[in-house]
């Protein structure tokens, strides 16, 4: 299933799939059959919030902020690799799994991805609004639950928002 403002996976999609890597989401258990846990592979999880995206809504309108999601949603699928996955997990907020992605890697590709979005020129030549993002980025543990590596790249992201946003933080 598709977002229809994005275009992008929706994340309570997959959760119906209880072979699929975020079937977390209802369970808060590691599937069984996913790689990162059976094989040791390193994996990361991204949390991207659009900062001050209520302000867009707020002074540009609700069109403008729907052009806003697809822009950061096609920024960060072109900073992606084949094998990596984007969702819109709700609101603002886009949840990016890198497969085989250590934490250090991970933070290349966050930084990538806040740079790109950054910098992103505007179609209008300069009347639409600036958009930044803060990430959080945290690798998984195999001690921890799919859950707990969301928590902690989730409070990774608002340590971002609190630093000032537009920033990368990597969770502890």
């Amino acid at each position: 299933m598709r977002c229809a403002i994005t275009g992008s996976s929706c994340w309570h999609a997959r959760i119906r799939s209880p072979a699929s890597a975020i079937a977390w989401r209802s369970t808060h258990h590691s599937p069984p059959n996913w790689p990162a846990h059976r094989f040791g592979h390193p994996f990361a999880l991204l949390v991207v919030d659009i900062d001050h995206f209520k302000r867009i809504n707020d002074c540009f309108g609700h069109s403008a902020g729907d052009q806003v999601l697809r822009t950061v949603a096609a920024q960060i699928t072109d900073c992606l690799r084949p094998y990596d996955q984007a969702f819109r997990f709700g609101g603002e907020e886009f949840v990016v799994m890198l497969s085989q992605t250590a934490q250090v890697k991970g933070m290349e590709i966050a930084e990538r991805i806040r740079q790109r979005i950054a910098t992103h020129r505007k179609p209008d030549g300069g009347s639409a609004p600036t958009i930044t993002v803060s990430i959080g980025c945290g690798e998984f543990r195999h001690d921890e639950t799919i859950g707990e590596l969301f928590d902690r790249a989730d409070r990774a992201l608002y340590a971002a928002k609190n630093q000032g946003r537009n920033r990368v933080v990597a969770a502890s």
